[in-house]
Protein backbone atom coordinates (compact mmCIF):
# COMPACT_ATOMS: atom_id res chain seq x y z
CA UNK A 1 0.00 0.00 0.00
CA UNK A 2 1.23 3.22 -0.68
CA UNK A 3 2.43 5.15 2.31
CA UNK A 4 1.22 8.96 3.09
CA UNK A 5 3.31 11.58 0.91
CA UNK A 6 5.80 14.02 2.91
CA UNK A 7 7.02 15.34 -0.36
CA UNK A 8 7.40 18.84 -1.94
CA UNK A 9 4.32 17.51 -4.42
CA UNK A 10 2.59 17.38 -1.28
CA UNK A 11 -1.16 16.25 -3.69
CA UNK A 12 0.73 12.86 -4.72
CA UNK A 13 3.28 10.10 -3.19
CA UNK A 14 6.51 8.88 -4.67
CA UNK A 15 4.99 5.64 -5.77
CA UNK A 16 2.05 7.93 -7.77
CA UNK A 17 4.41 9.95 -9.39
CA UNK A 18 5.69 6.72 -11.08
CA UNK A 19 2.55 5.36 -12.03
CA UNK A 20 1.14 8.94 -13.48
CA UNK A 21 4.55 9.48 -15.64
CA UNK A 22 3.95 5.22 -16.62
CA UNK A 23 0.18 6.09 -17.68
CA UNK A 24 0.47 8.91 -19.31
CA UNK A 25 3.92 10.14 -20.32
CA UNK A 26 5.17 8.59 -24.12
CA UNK A 27 8.71 6.76 -25.24
CA UNK A 28 11.70 5.76 -22.83
CA UNK A 29 9.98 8.28 -20.01
CA UNK A 30 6.66 6.05 -19.44
CA UNK A 31 8.27 2.49 -19.79
CA UNK A 32 11.35 3.44 -17.10
CA UNK A 33 8.62 4.38 -14.75
CA UNK A 34 6.50 1.39 -15.31
CA UNK A 35 9.31 -0.66 -14.79
CA UNK A 36 10.32 1.24 -11.63
CA UNK A 37 6.99 1.28 -9.92
CA UNK A 38 6.03 -2.26 -10.29
CA UNK A 39 9.28 -2.62 -8.52
CA UNK A 40 7.84 -0.64 -5.98
CA UNK A 41 4.36 -1.38 -5.09
CA UNK A 42 2.29 -4.96 -4.64
CA UNK A 43 0.19 -4.43 -7.82
CA UNK A 44 -3.01 -6.75 -5.94
CA UNK A 45 -2.46 -3.84 -3.06
CA UNK A 46 -2.93 -0.62 -4.33
CA UNK A 47 -4.59 2.35 -2.93
CA UNK A 48 -8.07 3.02 -4.54
CA UNK A 49 -6.49 6.05 -6.57
CA UNK A 50 -3.86 3.91 -7.94
CA UNK A 51 -6.03 1.57 -8.82
CA UNK A 52 -8.59 3.75 -10.32
CA UNK A 53 -5.48 4.76 -12.93
CA UNK A 54 -4.82 0.94 -13.84
CA UNK A 55 -6.78 0.99 -17.19
CA UNK A 56 -5.54 4.52 -18.27
CA UNK A 57 -1.69 2.91 -17.43
CA UNK A 58 -2.95 -0.37 -19.42
CA UNK A 59 -3.79 1.43 -22.26
CA UNK A 60 -0.02 3.58 -22.54
CA UNK A 61 1.78 0.64 -22.40
CA UNK A 62 -0.30 -1.28 -25.06
CA UNK A 63 0.50 1.51 -27.00
CA UNK A 64 4.09 0.99 -26.24
CA UNK A 65 3.96 -2.60 -26.63
CA UNK A 66 5.17 -3.88 -23.61
CA UNK A 67 4.63 -7.27 -22.51
CA UNK A 68 4.62 -8.22 -19.43
CA UNK A 69 2.87 -10.79 -16.82
CA UNK A 70 1.28 -7.79 -15.51
CA UNK A 71 -0.69 -7.20 -18.38
CA UNK A 72 -3.23 -9.49 -18.43
CA UNK A 73 -4.44 -8.13 -15.05
CA UNK A 74 -3.97 -4.67 -16.20
CA UNK A 75 -6.37 -5.78 -19.61
CA UNK A 76 -8.87 -7.30 -16.84
CA UNK A 77 -9.60 -3.97 -14.78
CA UNK A 78 -9.23 -2.13 -18.14
CA UNK A 79 -12.38 -4.74 -19.41
CA UNK A 80 -14.19 -4.20 -16.38
CA UNK A 81 -14.42 -0.45 -16.18
CA UNK A 82 -15.68 -0.21 -20.40
CA UNK A 83 -18.19 -2.71 -19.57
CA UNK A 84 -19.27 -0.59 -15.94
CA UNK A 85 -19.43 2.33 -18.10
CA UNK A 86 -21.40 0.84 -20.67
CA UNK A 87 -24.43 0.50 -18.60
CA UNK A 88 -23.75 4.36 -17.20
CA UNK A 89 -22.97 5.66 -20.71
CA UNK A 90 -26.74 4.22 -21.39
CA UNK A 91 -28.65 5.64 -18.54
CA UNK A 92 -26.91 8.97 -19.14
CA UNK A 93 -28.03 8.74 -22.26
CA UNK A 94 -31.48 7.82 -21.57
CA UNK A 95 -31.62 10.29 -19.34
CA UNK A 96 -30.00 13.16 -21.24
CA UNK A 97 -33.11 12.21 -24.40
CA UNK A 98 -35.50 12.69 -21.61
CA UNK A 99 -34.49 16.35 -21.01
CA UNK A 100 -34.37 17.21 -24.66
CA UNK A 101 -37.64 15.79 -25.04
CA UNK A 102 -38.67 18.01 -22.12
CA UNK A 103 -37.03 20.98 -23.84
CA UNK A 104 -34.70 21.29 -21.51
CA UNK A 105 -30.58 21.99 -22.87
CA UNK A 106 -28.22 20.95 -20.28
CA UNK A 107 -24.33 20.62 -20.11
CA UNK A 108 -22.29 17.89 -18.95
CA UNK A 109 -20.12 18.14 -16.24
CA UNK A 110 -17.59 16.37 -14.45
CA UNK A 111 -16.69 12.24 -14.43
CA UNK A 112 -19.35 11.92 -17.81
CA UNK A 113 -17.63 14.43 -19.65
CA UNK A 114 -14.08 13.51 -19.08
CA UNK A 115 -14.76 10.07 -20.16
CA UNK A 116 -16.82 10.70 -23.09
CA UNK A 117 -15.22 13.65 -24.57
CA UNK A 118 -11.86 14.09 -22.95
CA UNK A 119 -10.44 10.68 -22.29
CA UNK A 120 -12.59 9.28 -25.45
CA UNK A 121 -12.31 5.55 -24.38
CA UNK A 122 -15.39 3.89 -22.30
CA UNK A 123 -12.54 2.29 -20.24
CA UNK A 124 -10.42 4.76 -19.15
CA UNK A 125 -12.40 7.06 -16.28
CA UNK A 126 -14.81 5.47 -13.88
CA UNK A 127 -18.10 7.64 -13.24
CA UNK A 128 -18.52 8.21 -9.81
CA UNK A 129 -21.21 10.24 -10.32
CA UNK A 130 -23.87 12.14 -13.07
CA UNK A 131 -23.38 16.13 -12.95
CA UNK A 132 -25.38 18.20 -15.41
CA UNK A 133 -25.80 21.95 -15.39
CA UNK A 134 -29.26 23.65 -16.67
CA UNK A 135 -30.16 27.27 -16.85
CA UNK A 136 -31.96 28.72 -13.39
CA UNK A 137 -34.98 29.35 -15.26
CA UNK A 138 -35.02 25.55 -15.95
CA UNK A 139 -34.49 24.61 -12.64
CA UNK A 140 -38.03 23.74 -11.37
CA UNK A 141 -38.84 21.65 -14.37
CA UNK A 142 -35.43 19.75 -14.30
CA UNK A 143 -36.13 19.13 -10.69
CA UNK A 144 -40.00 17.60 -11.69
CA UNK A 145 -38.57 15.95 -14.43
CA UNK A 146 -35.81 14.21 -12.45
CA UNK A 147 -38.53 13.29 -9.67
CA UNK A 148 -40.57 11.92 -13.12
CA UNK A 149 -37.80 9.44 -13.60
CA UNK A 150 -37.94 8.49 -10.82
CA UNK A 151 -34.60 10.39 -8.98
CA UNK A 152 -35.22 11.39 -4.83
CA UNK A 153 -33.84 13.93 -3.48
CA UNK A 154 -30.24 12.49 -0.83
CA UNK A 155 -31.17 14.40 1.59
CA UNK A 156 -34.65 16.34 2.53
CA UNK A 157 -34.45 20.06 1.77
CA UNK A 158 -37.37 22.36 3.12
CA UNK A 159 -38.77 23.43 -0.20
CA UNK A 160 -38.35 27.67 0.29
CA UNK A 161 -34.07 26.38 0.69
CA UNK A 162 -34.46 23.82 -2.61
CA UNK A 163 -35.81 26.54 -4.32
CA UNK A 164 -32.51 28.73 -4.02
CA UNK A 165 -30.12 26.14 -4.16
CA UNK A 166 -27.48 26.16 -6.86
CA UNK A 167 -26.60 22.61 -6.65
CA UNK A 168 -28.98 20.10 -5.55
CA UNK A 169 -28.35 16.39 -4.93
CA UNK A 170 -30.25 13.54 -5.98
CA UNK A 171 -30.13 9.30 -5.96
CA UNK A 172 -32.19 6.41 -7.73
CA UNK A 173 -32.94 2.97 -6.43
CA UNK A 174 -29.89 1.63 -7.45
CA UNK A 175 -27.80 4.56 -5.52
CA UNK A 176 -26.17 6.01 -8.17
CA UNK A 177 -25.72 9.99 -7.71
CA UNK A 178 -26.86 12.80 -9.87
CA UNK A 179 -26.06 16.47 -8.80
CA UNK A 180 -28.29 19.11 -10.87
CA UNK A 181 -26.59 22.24 -11.00
CA UNK A 182 -28.57 25.67 -11.97
CA UNK A 183 -25.78 27.93 -10.93
CA UNK A 184 -21.85 27.63 -10.94
CA UNK A 185 -20.30 31.09 -9.66
CA UNK A 186 -17.23 30.81 -11.46
CA UNK A 187 -18.66 29.76 -14.80
CA UNK A 188 -19.48 33.13 -16.53
CA UNK A 189 -21.58 32.06 -19.50
CA UNK A 190 -24.80 30.72 -17.05
CA UNK A 191 -26.99 33.90 -17.57
CA UNK A 192 -26.41 33.64 -21.87
CA UNK A 193 -29.78 32.70 -23.61
CA UNK A 194 -27.23 30.35 -25.86
CA UNK A 195 -25.12 27.28 -23.82
CA UNK A 196 -22.94 27.31 -26.71
CA UNK A 197 -21.49 30.66 -26.61
CA UNK A 198 -18.53 29.18 -24.32
CA UNK A 199 -18.58 25.48 -23.73
CA UNK A 200 -18.47 22.97 -26.90
CA UNK A 201 -20.89 20.65 -28.66
CA UNK A 202 -20.01 16.55 -28.34
CA UNK A 203 -22.36 13.48 -29.26
CA UNK A 204 -23.34 11.22 -26.16
CA UNK A 205 -24.35 8.33 -28.91
CA UNK A 206 -26.90 9.61 -30.90
CA UNK A 207 -27.29 12.87 -28.81
CA UNK A 208 -26.00 16.16 -29.23
CA UNK A 209 -25.03 17.83 -25.58
CA UNK A 210 -22.53 20.35 -24.51
CA UNK A 211 -19.62 19.79 -22.31
CA UNK A 212 -17.04 22.75 -20.77
CA UNK A 213 -13.98 23.96 -22.99
CA UNK A 214 -10.64 22.95 -22.31
CA UNK A 215 -9.90 25.40 -20.52
CA UNK A 216 -12.76 25.53 -18.32
CA UNK A 217 -12.29 22.32 -17.71
CA UNK A 218 -9.14 22.75 -15.72
CA UNK A 219 -11.03 25.41 -14.09
CA UNK A 220 -12.82 23.16 -12.80
CA UNK A 221 -10.23 20.67 -11.72
CA UNK A 222 -8.52 23.73 -9.48
CA UNK A 223 -12.19 24.39 -8.02
CA UNK A 224 -12.52 20.65 -7.12
CA UNK A 225 -8.74 20.74 -5.99
CA UNK A 226 -9.66 23.39 -3.50
CA UNK A 227 -11.47 20.44 -1.49
CA UNK A 228 -8.62 18.23 -2.34
CA UNK A 229 -9.36 16.41 0.67
CA UNK A 230 -12.58 14.96 -0.44
CA UNK A 231 -11.07 14.64 -4.30
CA UNK A 232 -7.98 12.56 -4.44
CA UNK A 233 -5.43 14.51 -5.74
CA UNK A 234 -3.82 12.33 -7.87
CA UNK A 235 -6.91 11.67 -10.13
CA UNK A 236 -6.88 15.69 -10.58
CA UNK A 237 -3.67 15.65 -12.35
CA UNK A 238 -4.44 12.47 -14.62
CA UNK A 239 -7.40 14.59 -15.84
CA UNK A 240 -5.82 17.47 -15.95
CA UNK A 241 -3.15 15.91 -18.33
CA UNK A 242 -5.40 14.31 -20.51
CA UNK A 243 -6.97 17.63 -21.27
CA UNK A 244 -3.61 19.12 -22.14
CA UNK A 245 -2.39 15.92 -23.82
CA UNK A 246 -5.73 15.89 -26.19
CA UNK A 247 -6.43 20.06 -26.57
CA UNK A 248 -3.17 21.61 -26.31
CA UNK A 249 -3.59 23.98 -28.94
CA UNK A 250 -7.47 24.58 -27.76
CA UNK A 251 -5.97 25.99 -24.05
CA UNK A 252 -6.65 29.48 -23.13
CA UNK A 253 -3.97 29.81 -20.73
CA UNK A 254 -3.81 33.16 -19.56
CA UNK A 255 -8.12 32.83 -19.06
CA UNK A 256 -7.37 30.29 -16.92
CA UNK A 257 -4.95 31.78 -14.63
CA UNK A 258 -7.10 35.13 -14.52
CA UNK A 259 -10.00 33.35 -13.69
CA UNK A 260 -8.42 31.15 -11.13
CA UNK A 261 -7.26 34.72 -9.54
CA UNK A 262 -10.38 35.76 -9.94
CA UNK A 263 -12.37 33.13 -8.15
CA UNK A 264 -9.67 31.78 -5.56
CA UNK A 265 -8.61 29.19 -6.97
CA UNK A 266 -4.74 30.40 -6.88
CA UNK A 267 -3.69 27.57 -4.08
CA UNK A 268 -5.30 24.50 -6.36
CA UNK A 269 -3.61 25.81 -9.85
CA UNK A 270 -0.11 26.48 -8.43
CA UNK A 271 -0.37 22.48 -7.02
CA UNK A 272 -1.75 21.78 -10.53
CA UNK A 273 0.70 23.97 -12.58
CA UNK A 274 3.55 22.78 -10.44
CA UNK A 275 3.08 18.99 -10.68
CA UNK A 276 2.34 18.88 -14.24
CA UNK A 277 5.22 20.70 -15.34
CA UNK A 278 7.49 19.22 -13.33
CA UNK A 279 6.27 15.76 -13.18
CA UNK A 280 4.57 14.96 -16.19
CA UNK A 281 6.35 17.98 -18.15
CA UNK A 282 3.34 19.32 -19.66
CA UNK A 283 3.75 21.55 -22.61
CA UNK A 284 2.40 24.57 -20.32
CA UNK A 285 3.91 27.95 -21.68
CA UNK A 286 7.07 29.02 -19.65
CA UNK A 287 5.19 32.52 -18.96
CA UNK A 288 2.61 30.87 -18.28
CA UNK A 289 4.54 28.81 -15.11
CA UNK A 290 6.28 31.67 -14.08
CA UNK A 291 3.07 34.01 -13.89
CA UNK A 292 1.45 31.12 -11.97
CA UNK A 293 4.38 30.98 -9.48
CA UNK A 294 4.40 34.52 -8.55
CA UNK A 295 0.51 34.53 -8.02
CA UNK A 296 -0.03 35.54 -3.72
CA UNK A 297 -3.53 34.04 -2.99
CA UNK A 298 -5.35 36.29 -0.54
CA UNK A 299 -5.53 35.49 3.11
CA UNK A 300 -9.32 34.88 2.22
CA UNK A 301 -8.60 32.29 -0.21
CA UNK A 302 -5.87 30.80 2.47
CA UNK A 303 -8.74 30.42 5.29
CA UNK A 304 -11.16 29.10 2.76
CA UNK A 305 -8.23 26.90 2.57
CA UNK A 306 -7.87 26.22 6.15
CA UNK A 307 -11.58 25.69 6.84
CA UNK A 308 -11.79 22.97 3.75
CA UNK A 309 -8.89 20.88 5.04
CA UNK A 310 -10.63 21.03 8.40
CA UNK A 311 -7.91 23.22 10.09
CA UNK A 312 -8.75 25.08 12.88
CA UNK A 313 -9.50 28.58 12.87
CA UNK A 314 -10.43 31.65 14.96
CA UNK A 315 -14.17 31.91 15.90
CA UNK A 316 -15.66 35.00 13.46
CA UNK A 317 -12.95 34.03 10.65
CA UNK A 318 -14.30 30.30 10.81
CA UNK A 319 -18.19 32.16 10.31
CA UNK A 320 -16.74 34.24 7.95
CA UNK A 321 -15.76 31.51 5.77
CA UNK A 322 -19.21 29.75 6.63
CA UNK A 323 -20.91 32.83 5.13
CA UNK A 324 -18.53 32.93 2.24
CA UNK A 325 -19.39 29.45 1.31
CA UNK A 326 -23.63 29.83 1.57
CA UNK A 327 -23.52 32.53 -0.78
CA UNK A 328 -21.46 30.74 -3.42
CA UNK A 329 -24.33 27.55 -2.56
CA UNK A 330 -27.19 30.33 -3.70
CA UNK A 331 -28.48 32.02 -6.77
CA UNK A 332 -28.18 35.58 -6.43
CA UNK A 333 -31.09 36.28 -5.18
CA UNK A 334 -31.84 39.35 -2.55
CA UNK A 335 -29.86 40.31 0.56
CA UNK A 336 -33.03 39.64 2.85
CA UNK A 337 -33.16 36.09 1.68
CA UNK A 338 -29.58 35.50 2.05
CA UNK A 339 -29.79 36.37 5.44
CA UNK A 340 -32.55 34.68 6.44
CA UNK A 341 -31.44 31.36 4.51
CA UNK A 342 -28.07 31.32 6.46
CA UNK A 343 -29.16 29.54 9.75
CA UNK A 344 -30.76 27.03 7.76
CA UNK A 345 -27.56 26.79 5.39
CA UNK A 346 -25.76 26.23 9.01
CA UNK A 347 -28.54 23.53 10.39
CA UNK A 348 -28.23 21.29 7.47
CA UNK A 349 -24.08 21.40 7.54
CA UNK A 350 -24.23 20.23 11.28
CA UNK A 351 -27.14 18.11 10.90
CA UNK A 352 -29.63 19.71 13.28
CA UNK A 353 -32.85 18.26 13.61
CA UNK A 354 -34.23 22.13 13.97
CA UNK A 355 -33.64 25.20 13.17
CA UNK A 356 -33.45 26.21 16.89
CA UNK A 357 -30.55 24.11 17.40
CA UNK A 358 -28.49 26.54 15.35
CA UNK A 359 -28.08 29.29 18.14
CA UNK A 360 -27.27 27.27 20.49
CA UNK A 361 -24.56 25.42 18.05
CA UNK A 362 -23.37 28.51 17.46
CA UNK A 363 -22.67 29.33 21.02
CA UNK A 364 -21.22 25.91 21.78
CA UNK A 365 -19.05 25.65 18.65
CA UNK A 366 -17.89 29.54 19.74
CA UNK A 367 -16.68 28.24 23.46
CA UNK A 368 -15.00 25.16 22.27
CA UNK A 369 -12.85 26.87 19.70
CA UNK A 370 -12.20 30.13 22.54
CA UNK A 371 -11.25 27.17 24.92
CA UNK A 372 -8.95 25.70 22.57
CA UNK A 373 -6.87 28.57 21.69
CA UNK A 374 -6.28 29.39 25.35
CA UNK A 375 -5.72 26.00 26.78
CA UNK A 376 -3.58 24.71 23.44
Amino acid sequence: MNSKNDRKFEWVTSEQELLLRSALKQGKDATDAWQQWKRTVDIEDLDPESYRLLPLLYRNLSVHGVSDSHMVRLKGVYRRRWYENQLLVSKITSLLRSFQDAGIEILILKDVALLLHYYQDDGLHAIDSFDVFVRWADGDAALGLLNKLGWMLKEKVPDKVLSSLSVITFVDESGKILNLYRHIYWYPWQENTDLGEGPIATQIKDLSTYVLNPTYQLLQLCHQGTIWHLVPPIRLVADGMTIINSFTDSIDWDVLVADAEKYRFILSLKKMITILSEVLLAPIPGAIIEKVRDLKPSAFEQMEYQVSAGEPLPVIKTFIIRYSQYLKSVQSTGSTFKIMGFPRYLQDVWGLDNLWSVPFQVTVKGMKRIRNDIFK
